[in-house]
């Protein structure tokens, strides 16, 4: 317990600004601070240095969420090593909106899409292989083809 507190005034002391390293001993134990990005020594000797650790900054995660009325036809028509992609389509119930969707395509890049029916229906096109997405009614279909 006395080691730790010496560890603590030993970096309430220290001058944070210069990110010199701490020395702490060869065999030594670390102890977490408050903040997790900082090591504190358990005693001040000799021994081997640590560098103080940068703060890191997570980045939100943005949850998609996925339109639940999607019908397949089709399904033996996939390419056989399809990856998955969230596309965006009209909103069958509203066309003003857009919902998001996961198809599966051909995992190469040379992707054309083209729109029909103002919109209402897409074609991702992969060579031989195709992916049809219809918003109608309250269902989007996706239809494969190949």
């Amino acid at each position: 317990m006395k080691l730790m507190i010496v560890g603590v005034l030993a970096l309430v002391c220290a001058d944070l600004s210069a990110r010199e390293p701490l020395r702490v001993p060869a065999g030594g134990e670390l102890a977490l601070a408050a903040e997790p990005t900082l090591l504190l020594p358990v005693a001040e000797e000799q021994g081997t240095l640590v560098p103080y650790a940068e703060y890191v900054v997570e980045q939100p995660v943005h949850v998609i969420q996925l339109y639940q009325n999607v019908r397949v036809r089709d399904p033996k028509n996939v390419h056989p090593s399809a990856v998955s992609k969230i596309v965006s389509v009209p909103d069958p119930r509203d066309k003003c909106c857009r919902v998001n969707i996961e198809i599966c395509v051909p995992p190469c890049t040379n992707e054309t899409v083209r729109c029909y029916r103002n919109g209402d229906r897409l074609r991702f096109c992969y060579g031989k292989y195709s992916v049809d997405v219809i918003s109608r009614r309250r269902d989007v279909v996706v239809n494969y083809n190949d």
